[in-house]
């Protein structure tokens, strides 16, 4: 009965601890406007964003600017 209760409490704290982390990606990591119009993520895991300047890529340390209007 011990083992079946333990295994319940780590299944629920497994189940419960799976959150998103967000972090917040401004003008000091590289994006070249504040406004974003829209946000998508690659297979690569790069993240890029169509800003009102053009469109940036993110890769989880910089922004670099692909695209500009």
């Amino acid at each position: 009965m011990r083992g079946f209760f333990l295994f319940v409490l780590l299944l629920i704290n497994c189940t419960v601890s799976k959150g998103q982390i967000y972090k917040y990606i401004g003008l000091e990591d590289g994006l070249n406007n504040q406004k974003i119009y829209h946000i998508q993520k690659d297979r690569r895991g790069y993240m890029w964003f169509l800003t009102q300047e053009g469109i940036d890529r993110y890769d989880g340390k910089q922004a670099l600017q692909l695209f500009r209007r």
